[in-house]
């Protein structure tokens, strides 16, 4: 976990113009960019998105689970997730909060350039 002093957008947007200069910090940007270093992990039988259902839902955190195993990230992980919209008004959430899934996890907000 990152205590919020020790949090930096500007060190983490750094972070990615070292990682991956060529490409601006635009997520889906990065199979065009980089395809040799870019993989896409299905959470859902068949490519499906979303989970419907609670059964779903632990088919996808059972999958989430065994990928973390498989890449063994160590004891502190940085998830870093975006949400967006194209009104000011609030969306419907799809997924459980954050706090709900992993009670240990901390949340920020951050508005990156």
């Amino acid at each position: 976990m990152i205590p919020d002093a020790d949090f930096d957008p500007q060190a983490l947007s750094r972070l990615w113009e070292r990682q991956w200069p060529e490409c601006p910090p635009v997520a889906y940007w990065l199979r065009g960019h980089y395809p040799d270093r870019w993989i896409r992990f299905h959470s859902l039988p068949e490519s499906k998105r979303y989970p419907d259902d609670e059964a779903e839902y632990a088919i996808v955190l059972n999958r989430h689970h065994t990928m973390l195993s498989e890449l063994d990230p160590g004891p502190e992980l940085l998830v870093i997730t975006a949400e967006w919209t194209n009104t000011p008004a609030l969306t419907l959430r799809r997924w459980p909060s954050r706090s709900e899934v992993t009670p240990a996890a901390q949340q920020r907000k951050h508005a990156f350039p």
